[in-house]
């Protein structure tokens, strides 16, 4: 599998002017994803095994909620929620460059990131 993941965006972050330990804020991206998955895998429950050639190219727009928390100044935990809209082509290249367009909604309830500043 390979994958390559973009994303460019704005984040509007509250109360930044002071120096609070906790810091909520809202953030917007526009994102591409870029996705191949390909191989042969032997075996399953038949025997028959799968072979796999497909790509997949993702464009969306990301918003996201949550809470930046410095417990040092060099530091920082963050938490959020996000709820991606997209668009994915998918081509199946083993049945005849098959061709699909499916729309995309992803829910991440919890997403926890940690963060070194220098």
């Amino acid at each position: 599998m390979t994958e390559l993941n973009v994303a460019s965006g704005l984040r509007y972050t509250f109360q930044r002017e002071k120096s609070y330990p906790v810091q909520p804020f809202l953030e917007s991206d526009l994102c591409y994803t870029y996705s191949k998955y390909e191989g042969n895998f032997s075996g399953g429950y038949s025997g028959d095994g799968t072979v796999r050639d497909n790509s997949f190219n993702t464009i969306g727009v990301i918003g996201r909620v949550g809470l930046s928390i410095y417990p040092v100044q060099t530091f920082s935990l963050t938490v959020s929620a996000s709820l991606k809209f997209g668009l994915v082509k998918a081509n199946y290249h083993l049945l005849n460059s098959t061709e699909t367009y499916t729309g995309l909604t992803t829910l991440t309830p919890f997403q926890l990131r940690v963060g070194y500043l220098f």
